[in-house]
């Protein structure tokens, strides 16, 4: 494992990922555009950084809205936390920036298609048990690891 140093520790932010169930459907997950830098076309949840203000309820519930139009109705499960380096060119130099990352399975009021897309949207699914083998040929290891565990916690 590897050890982070008091620097990497100060300049890491907390982000969180909304894994919305629905009986009957199963667990939505979104396609990733090509054009995006990381994972292109991979399976993800909405997942966004938390503002200072922000409680992890509310995080999740703007982020939902945000990417889906949907309510957050309630907030099941932790299903995991990840701590993952978001390095990226800033400014023509290499910037290293560290997350803590903690997934949720939450469900939402609504029971209908999503009503709003992010630009980095390229499509969405209803993943079902019988879903998991191709998910987990995913770039993303981490979100079939959590479906995993939310199928596992559900009993699907």
């Amino acid at each position: 494992m590897m050890a982070l140093t008091p620097d990497q520790l100060q300049e890491r932010s907390t982000a969180v990922g909304a894994l919305i169930y629905r009986p009957g459907r199963g667990l939505y997950l979104q396609r990733q555009r090509q054009n995006r830098g990381y994972c292109q076309e991979s399976w993800d949840m909405p997942t966004t950084t938390m503002a200072k203000h922000e409680s992890v309820p509310e995080t999740l519930a703007r982020q939902i809205q945000g990417e889906t139009g949907w309510t957050l109705k309630d907030v099941k499960a932790l299903l995991g936390h990840r701590v993952w380096n978001d390095g990226e060119p800033e400014a023509g130099q290499w910037r290293s920036h560290w997350v803590d990352e903690y997934d949720f399975l939450v469900t939402v009021e609504e029971d209908s298609a999503p009503t709003k897309q992010s630009d980095e949207i390229q499509g969405w699914q209803w993943l079902t048990r019988d879903d998991l083998a191709a998910l987990e040929q995913s770039e993303k290891k981490h979100v079939h690891a959590m479906v995993k565990n939310a199928m596992d916690y559900l009993g699907l």
